[in-house]
């Protein structure tokens, strides 16, 4: 989903207003993708209906995607809408991005359970599949109360939202004094330029996970700023495309890692249940060891792969990119 562009007329307009409308747009995004997301799932899994079912997927993410835009955009023009802007907006935003996120998670856990490499395994096989069974049943609940949500509280919440981006009609004065969009966007793509090192220093090792979190999130907020500018900016897609690059690969690192958090558990309840009721159950303590020695070994390459992106030749070409974006953007500086 493309981002609402800063036009060259936007970028001279005091930050105020230029945040509402942006912010008052990408909830229009939102609502639009919501509305694909239905509340039946019958066709979920359902062999003869996979090209349906994809659609659902698709529109589960592309609502995941436009929430977290909305949300990034909130917060990072935060300064210049909290005189009406109410936290409680922003916490219905952010309960409903975390449904979409646990649905997609229980996506990622399944399509790498029914891969090819698991169901091959002589040993980690027949557990792999007996667990594919528990997490549709997971999924499929899941996308229930995501679209249910949808449905109740998002219109709700973007009445509300909506009411509270309204722009107030500032005095000539105050618009007079205010720094323009294309300035506060100079500062936050610094502060973020400058910030990315050292939050890219914490993936070391794959087993600090919270780095790497973290890390994946500051990229992300990063790009997502960077998509509101013009593309046909070699700089912007300079950029860009080396964020793209690393927020992928530290996906793949995160996906990888919240698959091996939930075998631990599945390891935990087979030690507690007993040998005789695994077998019954289908999932066996060594079929889930082999499933946790699959996963130690993704992650460790995963974690290798991250390191090796972030490090690579891009690198160098994003930071002088970004200084010459930032240096661009500081020459608006009057308001329109």
């Amino acid at each position: 989903m493309a981002a609402p562009i800063l036009t060259p007329s936007l970028l001279t307009q005091p930050a105020q207003t230029t945040a509402r409308l942006m912010a008052r747009a990408y909830l229009q995004r939102a609502l639009e993708d919501a509305a694909r997301v239905e509340v039946s799932v019958d066709e979920l899994t359902e062999p003869a209906a996979s090209r349906a079912a994809e659609r659902r997927h698709e529109a589960v993410h592309d609502v995941h995607v436009a929430l977290r835009r909305l949300r990034s955009w909130l917060r990072a023009w935060r300064p210049f809408l909290r005189d009406t802007l109410g936290r409680n907006s922003e916490r219905r935003l952010t309960k409903l991005s975390r449904l979409a996120g646990q649905v997609r998670d229980l996506e990622v856990q399944r399509n790498w359970l029914t891969s090819d490499p698991v169901q091959r395994s002589r040993l980690g096989g027949t557990s792999a599949r007996s667990m594919v069974g528990r997490v549709e049943t997971e999924y499929a609940e899941a996308h229930r109360v995501l679209a249910a949500s949808l449905l109740k509280r998002l219109g709700r919440a973007a009445v509300t939202l909506n009411a509270e981006l309204q722009d107030l009609g500032a005095a000539e004065d105050e618009i007079a004094a205010a720094p323009t969009t294309a300035l506060v966007m100079a500062r936050l793509i610094a502060d973020h330029a400058d910030g990315l090192p050292k939050v890219l220093k914490r993936v070391r090792r794959s087993g600090q996970g919270d780095g790497a979190h973290a890390a994946r999130i500051a990229v992300r907020r990063f790009r997502y700023l960077l998509d509101t500018l013009d593309h046909r900016s070699p700089d912007v897609r300079l950029v860009t495309r080396y964020l793209t690059n690393v927020q992928l690969q530290l996906g793949e690192l995160h996906d990888a890692q919240v698959l091996a958090a939930r075998l631990k558990s599945t390891s935990k309840k087979a030690k507690k249940s007993g040998r005789s009721r695994s077998r019954r159950n289908g999932v066996t303590r060594t079929g889930v060891a082999t499933l946790e020695a699959m996963l130690r070994r993704r992650v460790a390459r995963e974690s290798r792969l991250a390191r090796r992106t972030i490090a690579g030749s891009g690198k160098a070409g994003a930071v002088a990119a970004s200084t010459r974006i930032v240096a661009r953007l500081s020459r608006f500086e009057t308001v329109g």
